[in-house]
């Protein structure tokens, strides 16, 4: 389709709100066979129903679109296409297994959210995608909650979700920006290899690992909530923090807890068009089983090496 052509379809999308019907999606379909054809329509009437044409329309007023999803729906291409189409699929099967909410949906729909939700509804429906069965809200001892109850292959275990938000300490960026402004590096690795950055750094990384453990250790929703049978913590970072301290933390604190196998980090990140995972797991040594006995445990893991779904 010639650029003016596209062009117009845009403007008449933003006018309408109907996103769906910009042309360059079904194009990247209509080269697909007939089975891919007809699971791209599923899913992209899926994505329709969640980003509707009112959601499209409160984009535009914006003056730019902060929303990844409206990024992808303008952006032509095979990329963005396969990102969009993953999660129309992860959402399909989230909603046939009845765990599509009306709180899930608008936390879609709002770019301080999404970042955070999106990568819940991929390993929902990644999980259910490999023959998982998922549940809601697993109650145990004591009437502890968490979040899903993950059952397959002739075991169970739990799943706590919890995300991180914070912002960048403004005053370690200045003090990195002071340093670089004052020294004036003729490299750019110089950077990484000054003590004044990496000594600030590394503090910080410091105490966010203190943090996050602080986190993940009390209050609602955390590794006091799993239920007494094999669970895991699957949490989503903001900062850059020190592996190593808070796997440190984990160890201490999981000599008494044999049920909790450990926490799995999921990195959502976008770029080149796409949305993908980095993934990394922080055993509890002193758990009754290891983490990598678990089939899901195994199954999320292969998400962040980009395996299909």
């Amino acid at each position: 389709m010639p650029v003016e052509g596209f062009l117009q379809h845009v403007s008449d999308a933003f006018k309408t709100g109907e996103w769906w019907n910009l042309p360059w999606w079904r194009e990247v379909s209509d080269a697909s066979d007939q089975p891919e054809k007809e699971i791209a329509e599923k899913a992209f009437c899926e994505l329709r129903q969640v980003f509707d044409g009112a959601w499209f329309r409160e984009q535009v007023p914006l003056g730019s679109l902060a929303h990844p999803i409206a990024i992808l729906l303008l952006i032509k291409g095979l990329v963005p296409f396969q990102c969009l189409l993953r999660l129309g699929r992860a959402l399909c099967a989230v909603r046939n297994a009845g765990l599509l909410s009306g709180k899930l949906r608008n936390r879609l729909k709002l770019p301080a959210e999404f970042s955070g939700v999106h990568w819940e509804v991929e390993i929902m429906g990644y999980l259910l995608s490999r023959g998982f069965s998922l549940a809601p809200h697993a109650i145990g001892a004591g009437n502890r909650r968490a979040d899903l109850h993950v059952s397959g292959s002739g075991e169970e275990i739990i799943i706590e979700l919890h995300r991180r938000t914070a912002a960048f300490p403004r005053e370690l960026a200045q003090k990195n920006m002071d340093w670089y402004e004052k020294a004036q590096p003729k490299r750019l690795d110089e950077i990484f290899e000054s003590p004044e950055i990496i000594g600030a750094n590394r503090a910080a990384q410091d105490k966010e690992a203190d943090r996050i453990f602080r986190l993940l250790k009390g209050g609602h929703g955390k590794i006091g909530q799993l239920p007494d049978k094999p669970g895991i913590i699957l949490t989503q970072p903001a900062l850059p923090f020190s592996l190593d301290r808070l796997q440190n933390h984990l160890a201490r604190f999981g000599e008494s807890r044999k049920c909790f196998l450990g926490v799995i980090l999921v990195w959502p990140h976008f770029s080149g068009g796409a949305i993908g995972f980095s993934v990394q797991w922080l055993p509890n040594k002193h758990a009754g089983r290891a983490m990598s006995e678990f089939a899901a445990v195994r199954a999320i893991c292969e998400l962040g090496e980009g395996l299909a779904h």
